[in-house]
């Protein structure tokens, strides 16, 4: 039987701690841009915006960066679901890396991050959130 209470507390974790740094980059970003450009795009219109878009989706680094952090929130979610998960947390885990897949597909993302970016997390997302499970059942062999 599935625990629900599990399943939704990861993926509170999950995409909490997902919408927090998406808000703290973002922020970051948009001062940046406007130190750079002397720009504030958030009051300069949908031009700007295109071009503040494109840079972040044109940023490898910016991309690889919010990749890597959207897998560790990931893993996170996965060793939550698994810790308040009565019975298989492995099964739990890899239900939040589902449904944050779903939801995050049904966003429009296209305005910041690039295909391969969303591939990537996508073909990754539930491998993470079931090294989290892995990790708080003490299964995973981590390096000593």
């Amino acid at each position: 039987m599935l625990d629900w209470a599990a399943i939704l507390g990861g993926l509170a974790i999950g995409l909490g701690l997902s919408l927090m740094l998406a808000v703290l980059v973002g922020a970051l970003e948009v001062i940046s841009y406007r130190r750079e450009t002397g720009i504030d795009v958030l009051t300069a219109g949908e031009e700007e915006d295109e071009r503040f878009f494109a840079r972040l989706r044109e940023d490898t680094t910016f991309q690889l960066g919010a990749l890597v952090a959207s897998l560790l929130t990931d893993v996170l979610a996965g060793y939550f679901a698994a810790q308040w998960a009565d019975t298989a947390p492995l099964v739990h885990a890899g239900i939040v890396g589902a449904i944050s897949i779903a939801l995050t597909w049904l966003v429009d993302w296209r305005d910041v991050t690039p295909a391969w970016s969303m591939i990537t997390w996508t073909l990754l997302a539930i491998p993470a959130t079931l090294a989290g499970a892995m990790m708080q059942m003490g299964t995973l062999p981590l390096p000593s």
